[in-house]
């Protein structure tokens, strides 16, 4: 997948048991109004699947309290 600055976009999406979804690689995260979250090169983030968290779209533990 090749972005509008055509960068080569790609990610690696880890679904865990009870836990959070993972996210490594090349990737942007943007919101339900398109607007840019996370923009990453290389590296790693833990989106909450619990609903748990305080820190939307983040995961900050919550799923294991």
């Amino acid at each position: 997948i090749m972005d509008s600055a055509n960068t080569k976009k790609t990610a690696e999406v880890k679904i865990t048991r009870e836990g959070p979804i993972i996210i490594t690689g090349n990737f942007t995260i943007t919101d339900i109004n398109s607007c840019v979250l996370q923009l990453d090169n290389d590296r790693e983030v833990w989106l909450c699947a619990c609903g748990r968290t305080q820190k939307q779209p983040y995961c900050d533990g919550s799923h294991s309290k």
